[in-house]
């Protein structure tokens, strides 16, 4: 296939320009120039060389080439409606790469065995919390707090303790449990 003289004006203007794409690109692009920025330049430009070829010669002939193909950057990049969102970005956006055996801090701990049956350390504090009670408050913890039985259903079933009695210990017992295990939360 043989290029006419116009196509051939068109490409080289689109070769002229093409160091300052590059760069416009990484400035467009930001942090995301390595992972994607090849592939927007190259849908950008055509996007460029599908218009008619009278078009593409205005535009040239204005000195608008390249604001142009930049904007059409612009446009792919940050829509998310767009031919380059949904056949680049859209995956990798969605995927988080994790790493084995890395530490990525005290907040996201990970364990070789995912479903070993190992309590967490908030979990492990409330216990310990719950053993040093005297035994009424370790029955209101164990009925109230990890049962989650009704007030009057404790009091019916441990003599008729009173309703409110039940209540002020229990949101006291709560209050104490959740200052010592603050740290765990």
């Amino acid at each position: 296939m043989e290029l006419t003289q116009d196509e051939i004006k068109v490409r080289k203007a689109l070769t002229d320009i093409y160091p300052q794409l590059i760069i416009n690109c990484e400035k467009v692009c930001g942090a995301g120039y390595n992972q994607w920025g090849d592939d927007l330049l190259t849908l950008a430009i055509e996007f460029f060389l599908e218009k008619d070829t009278d078009y593409q010669l205005k535009v040239i002939e204005d000195g608008k080439i390249e604001h142009y193909i930049t904007k059409i950057m612009n446009v792919q990049l940050k829509l998310g409606t767009t031919k380059f969102y949904h056949k680049y970005r859209k995956f990798s956006e969605k995927q988080r790469e994790l790493y084995p055996n890395y530490n990525y801090g005290s907040a996201y701990i990970t364990n070789s065995e995912p479903f070993a049956d190992e309590m967490s350390d908030c979990a492990t504090c409330i216990q310990k919390e719950i053993d040093k009670l005297d035994p009424y408050l370790k029955m209101l913890a164990e009925e109230r707090l990890i049962n989650g039985r009704k007030f009057i259903d404790i009091s019916r079933k441990y003599n008729n303790i009173s309703y409110t009695s039940l209540k002020k210990d229990s949101e006291a017992l709560q209050a104490k449990i959740k200052r010592k295990c603050q740290k765990y939360l």
